[in-house]
C-alpha cells in the first residue's frame, strides 16, 4: 500500500487547495496496489466503466481505476474580497465575505467536478473558486449596497436579505460546479471615507448628548443654587437688623456666625439681591491698531471692530469717559475721544506739536469740563473739553523728576494720581487758577512705585511693585497702613465691590487667579484662570475681566461666581497684535445693533 509520498505533503500543507485530479499515467509512480487517503480528504475513483466514492481515511484499490479526483472533505470556506463597491452615500467600500459550500453527493455532481477539475492544471483552489463565485453575486450585491448607508452596514453587516442576495447570485455557479450552498459565515464592510464620516457623526452625536446632559445638570445645579440663594437671602433679612451701625463692617460681623465653608454662598446671595437688575454691560479692548467692543451678554464675537487712527501713534490705554457712548484712548502724544456708536474720533486732545515722548498716556479720566491724562514722561496733562489744542501741564514741581506717573482718576470733585510711591489729589475746579493750592499727598512705604490705585468715596487703596496693598481714609491723619502682603509680584489692579455694608476687595498680583476678600472677615475666594499668570483685571458689580501676562487672552467670570470656569474673549488673534489695555462699559445700549461681518 502506498501513501502518495510527497503528494500527501502537498495536500496537507496547502490550505488553499480544494480539489485535484491525478491522471492514470501517474499511478505507477505514486502507488502499487492500494493507497491510503488522509483523514481530511475524500476521493472519487474513476475506472473504465465505474465511478466510486471513497470517504476520508479509507484505502483505495488502484488496479481497477484510471484516475482519482481528490477533494477536501467537509465544508469549504471561501473568502471573497470585493473592491469598487459603493454605498448609498457614494462611499467606496470593500467587502470581505466568507461563504460556506459543500461538494454534492450525487454521482452527477462527481462527474461535473471531475470534468471541471481536469481543466485546471494545478487543481481547484479557494482563491479560484472565490473568483468564480464573485462573478455571480457581484451585480446583485452592488445593487443592494446602493440602498444601504455605511452606518447601516456597520449595524447589520449580516442580514437575511444579504444572505438571500448572495445565495441567489451563486445559485447557477454552484449548480454547474456540483456544489451545495450552506451559509454566509462572515461578512465585513470597510470604507476609509465611510469610517471618517461615521466618526464625525458619532462625535456630533456624543457632543449633542453631552450637551443635553450638561444642560440638564446645569439646570439642576442652578435650581439648587437658587434655592440656596433664597435661604441665604432670608437669613440676611433676619440678621441685618442685628448688625449695628457702630461696626466698621456690620454685615461681615454678622456673617461670622456662618460656617466658613458656607459663607461664600451667603455673600453671593447678598450680592445677587443687591444687584439683580444691573445689566452686564460691555468690554472695550484695544491693541495698538484696533478697538474691539464686546457685548458681554452675547460674547461669542465682538460687536464692533474699529480700526484706530494711527496718525496719533499706537494706542496705549483706554477708559470709559462717564458718557454713555464715549471712550477715551490714550496715545503717545494725546487722547482721542471715540464715539462708540459710530467708531469715529470726535476730538483729539494733543500735547505740544513736535514732542516725541517714549510710551504713551497710561491712564485717562474726565471731569465735567476737563480731560486728564497721566504720562510718565510728560507728567499730568489736562485739556478743556472745548479746547482740544490747549493742554495744561499740572503739578510739574512734583512730576518733573518722577519716574512713574500713573493712575489719574476723577472721584467727585477730586483728581487723584500716583507719582512714584506717592498718592496725590487736588480739586479739579482749581485748574482755572493755573496754580493749584489744595494739593494733598500720602507717601506709601515702598522702595518701588505704586502700581495700582483705587479711590472709593473716602477710602484709598494703593498696591505697590513689591506686592503690598495699603489702605487709608481721607479722615485719617496717620500715614497709610498695610492691609495685606501678597507675593513679591506687583499688584497691578484693585477693585472694591460697592455695597453699603460690606466691602469686598479684589486684587491681581501676577498669579494664576484674581483674588477676592471681604474686609473684616477671614473669608476669601479666587477667580481662577486657565493656569497662566494674570496681569491685570477690570471689574464691575456683575463681571470680572482679566488679561493674561502674555497680553493675548481675555477671560471673564460672573462676579458672584468666582468658582465657575472662565469665559474667553477671542478676536482672530487680535490682528497679530498684543492687547494694550481694556475697560468695562456699564451699559451695552450704545453699541452697534449688529456684529461686524
Amino acid at each position: 500500500m502506498a501513501n502518495f509520498g510527497g503528494m500527501w505533503n502537498r495536500l496537507s500543507q496547502s490550505n488553499d487547495l480544494l480539489a485535484l485530479v491525478i491522471p492514470t499515467t501517474n499511478f505507477s509512480t505514486l502507488f502499487t496496489r492500494s493507497v491510503q487517503l488522509p483523514n481530511d480528504w475524500m476521493a472519487v475513483a474513476v475506472g473504465a466503466a465505474t465511478i466510486d466514492k471513497y470517504p476520508p481515511g479509507s484505502e483505495i484499490p488502484t488496479a481497477n481505476y484510471e484516475r482519482l479526483l481528490l477533494m477536501r472533505a467537509g465544508i469549504w470556506s471561501v473568502d471573497c474580497v470585493l473592491m469598487g463597491l459603493y454605498t448609498a452615500e457614494g462611499f467606496m467600500c470593500q467587502a470581505t465575505i466568507r461563504l460556506d459550500v459543500l461538494p454534492g453527493n450525487d454521482p452527477s455532481d462527481c462527474t461535473t467536478w471531475l470534468n471541471y477539475c481536469e481543466t485546471l492544471e494545478d487543481g481547484l483552489t479557494r482563491s479560484r473558486l472565490a473568483e468564480v463565485l464573485i462573478s455571480g453575486f457581484f451585480p446583485g450585491l452592488q445593487q443592494w449596497l446602493q440602498t444601504q448607508s455605511y452606518a447601516q452596514l456597520l449595524q447589520t453587516p449580516h442580514s437575511p436579505t444579504l444572505d438571500q442576495i448572495l445565495a441567489s447570485g451563486c445559485e447557477t455557479t454552484l449548480f454547474v460546479l456540483g456544489l451545495m450552498w450552506q451559509r454566509v459565515a462572515h461578512c465585513h464592510f470597510s470604507s476609509a471615507a465611510g469610517q471618517e464620516h461615521t466618526a464625525v457623526q458619532q462625535w456630533h452625536h456624543l457632543r449633542t448628548t453631552q450637551q443635553h446632559e450638561d444642560q440638564h445638570w446645569q439646570k439642576k445645579l442652578e435650581h439648587e443654587r437658587q434655592e440656596r440663594l433664597q435661604r441665604a437671602q432670608g437669613w440676611w433679612q433676619q440678621n441685618c437688623a442685628a448688625a449695628t451701625t457702630a461696626d466698621q463692617y456690620p454685615l461681615a460681623f454678622a456673617a461670622a456666625q456662618i460656617p466658613l465653608t458656607q459663607r461664600g454662598a451667603y455673600y453671593e446671595a447678598l450680592w445677587t439681591h443687591e444687584h439683580h437688575d444691573i445689566a452686564a454691560g460691555a468690554a472695550a479692548i484695544i491693541t495698538a491698531t484696533h478697538l474691539y467692543i464686546w457685548d458681554l451678554q452675547q460674547p461669542d464675537q465682538p460687536r464692533r471692530v474699529i480700526p484706530l487712527d494711527m496718525s496719533a501713534g499706537p494706542a496705549r490705554s483706554i477708559s470709559w469717559s462717564n458718557r454713555v457712548s464715549e471712550l477715551m484712548i490714550g496715545t503717545a502724544t494725546g487722547i482721542q475721544l471715540i464715539d462708540i456708536s459710530t467708531g469715529t474720533v470726535k476730538a483729539y486732545y494733543r500735547t505740544c506739536p513736535g514732542t516725541a515722548p517714549q510710551g504713551g498716556f497710561n491712564a485717562l479720566a474726565r471731569a465735567d469740563n476737563y480731560l486728564f491724562g497721566s504720562h510718565s514722561e510728560l507728567g499730568l496733562r489736562a485739556w478743556p473739553i472745548d479746547q482740544p489744542e490747549t493742554n495744561i501741564d499740572l503739578l510739574s514741581e512734583l512730576t518733573r523728576k518722577a519716574k512713574t506717573i500713573r493712575h489719574v482718576q476723577v472721584v467727585g470733585e477730586q483728581v487723584w494720581l500716583s507719582i512714584d510711591n506717592r498718592v496725590v489729589n487736588f480739586p479739579w475746579r482749581e485748574i482755572t487758577m493755573r496754580e493749584i493750592q489744595s494739593v494733598r499727598s500720602w507717601v506709601v512705604e515702598s522702595s518701588g512705585s505704586i502700581t495700582a490705585l483705587l479711590v472709593h468715596q473716602d477710602i484709598i487703596f494703593a498696591g505697590t511693585s513689591e506686592g503690598t496693598i495699603w489702605m487709608w481714609t481721607l479722615a485719617d491723619s496717620a500715614v497709610p497702613r498695610l492691609l495685606l502682603r501678597s507675593q513679591s509680584n506687583p499688584i497691578e489692579s484693585i477693585y472694591l465691590l460697592p455695597h453699603p455694608q460690606i466691602r469686598g476687595l479684589l486684587y491681581c498680583d501676577y498669579s494664576t487667579a484674581v483674588h477676592g476678600l471681604i474686609l473684616g472677615d477671614v473669608f476669601n475666594c479666587q477667580y481662577i484662570g486657565p493656569g497662566e499668570p494674570l496681569r491685570r483685571f477690570a471689574a464691575s458689580e456683575l463681571v470680572v475681566l482679566a488679561m493674561n501676562a502674555q497680553r493675548d487672552q481675555i477671560f471673564y467670570w460672573p462676579t458672584v461666581q468666582p468658582q465657575s470656569p472662565p469665559y474667553r474673549l477671542t478676536a482672530q488673534h487680535w490682528h497679530g497684535r498684543t492687547i494694550q489695555d481694556f475697560c468695562l462699559i456699564p451699559t451695552s445700549q450704545s453699541l452697534s445693533p449688529t456684529p461686524p461681518h
